[in-house]
């Protein structure tokens, strides 16, 4: 059964993973079913998404949460906040807001992340 500091802690590792590019870590954080849908609309399974990292995807410099919401429900879990990040895309440093829902859920004993979607905020 998922709880909301194990939920947390886990959404916490995924940030910093991200940032590190640690493959491995979020390889262990995201369900092989995973679903992602960027702010743009664009969307990638777990291969995909993870394949962006190192390339010509962007480079996560800062992540920052907010606003954070975790509801559990027994064996899945909704999180609700919004991202803040600065990263690099095509060399351009960016400040970008996203509002975002994630879905976990627990295998194996372990929480993994299965949909993330987002929306940008817009710019003031």
């Amino acid at each position: 059964m998922l709880d909301p500091t194990t939920i947390e802690l886990a959404d916490r590792r995924r940030c910093a993973a991200m940032i590190a590019e640690d493959l491995s870590v979020l390889d262990e954080l995201l369900d092989g079913s995973l679903l992602w849908i960027h702010s743009s609309a664009r969307v990638d399974d777990k291969t995909s998404f993870l394949a962006g990292f190192g390339s010509t995807g962007p480079k996560y410099l800062e992540i920052e949460r907010s606003d954070l919401v975790v509801r559990c429900f027994g064996e899945a879990a909704v999180v609700n906040g919004v991202q803040t990040m600065r990263c690099l895309i095509q060399g351009e440093e960016r400040h970008i807001v996203n509002r975002y829902v994630n879905v976990w859920t627990e295998v194996g004993g372990l929480a993994k992340m299965v949909a993330w979607q987002s929306t940008a905020v817009p710019q003031r």
